[in-house]
């Protein structure tokens, strides 16, 4: 209760703030953003000195990136892993596991949504089909063979879910309030606050 309550003052107040907790040797970041990129740098650094311990014992570590659409988290991720030197995952782990599977990618990608979904609000995903079944299977081989090559930052996907059991792993949920959300994704894709808002609500 007192963290969500500093959460909510955080956001009230127009800050960034990040809470930070050992559990079983991994993690756990949760960051409510309210700034669009006047303190995203400054966070990619703080980020980037939780992997020093990983770094100083030569271990391989992986750094999972969990967002709401339209909160900056993909580019959080990307800026991070130019910053460590390593691999980022995004898209091409959908690509990948329609290669793998031979399914197309818009299933591939409903899959994942709907795994998302699930995990998110549900913790499960009930009534799933033949071919999700398949596809949620490869999907999950893919990113824990990504995995064996290094050190990695996961974006979405369900990495930190399909990671669940692996040490030295940062896990990172980076949200913002509806508003911004918009705007960042009317810019982005050069489309109304009004178009924004309902892509938004679609993811």
């Amino acid at each position: 209760k007192g963290i969500e309550k500093e959460e909510k003052k955080a956001i009230k107040e127009n800050k960034v703030i990040e809470t930070k907790e050992e559990i079983n040797n991994n993690d756990n970041v949760k960051v409510y953003e309210k700034g669009l990129t006047k303190s995203r740098q400054g966070f990619v650094s703080k980020l980037a000195e939780l992997t020093n311990r990983y770094k100083k014992e030569k271990k391989t570590y992986y750094v999972t990136i969990s967002r709401q659409f339209g909160s900056g988290g993909a580019e959080v991720g990307s800026k991070l892993a130019t910053k460590l030197g390593i691999r980022c995952y995004d898209k091409s782990i959908t690509e990948m596991t329609s290669a793998v599977t031979g399914v197309a990618k818009k299933t591939v990608v409903s899959s994942e949504e709907q795994v998302a979904n699930a995990f998110w609000y549900s913790g499960f995903l009930g009534g799933a089909s033949a071919t999700y079944d398949k596809v949620n299977g490869a999907h999950e081989e893919v990113i824990k063979k990504l995995a064996k090559k290094g050190s990695c930052v996961f974006i979405g996907r369900c990495a930190s879910h399909v990671l669940k059991d692996y040490e030295n792993v940062i896990r990172v949920f980076i949200c913002a309030p509806v508003e911004i959300r918009r705007k960042r994704v009317s810019e982005g894709y050069k489309i109304t606050p009004v178009e924004a808002g309902k892509l938004i609500a679609k993811n």
